[in-house]
């Protein structure tokens, strides 16, 4: 099944997610935010985050920035990991 938005972790508003040496792998979107989509409300804080090889297919002539990897409308603390190999139209990594 192909997710819309967020195809690994969806956070919507009102949401907090507490992440500790995670990894989000693999994942497609049809849209934004492929490894993870943070909605408007919606709080991650990650340490040693690992997001590799996920997808958002968003149509580059609708969306400046698609997020591969992450798309973040909301709060978004990072401390460590990395985000790479991921694959987007626009801002394949992140769009922080």
């Amino acid at each position: 099944m192909l997710a819309q938005d967020g195809a690994g972790i969806y956070l919507s508003s009102g949401c907090f997610l507490f992440l500790n040496s995670s990894i989000v792998h693999s994942n497609t979107a049809s849209e934004l935010g492929g490894g993870i989509y943070i909605d408007t409300g919606g709080q991650l804080l990650a340490v040693n985050l690992t997001v590799t090889n996920n997808t958002a297919l968003a149509d580059a002539a609708q969306y400046l920035t698609a997020g591969g990897g992450l798309y973040n409308r909301g709060d978004a603390t990072l401390h460590g990991g990395r985000i790479h190999g991921n694959h987007a139209p626009n801002a394949p990594g992140a769009n922080l």
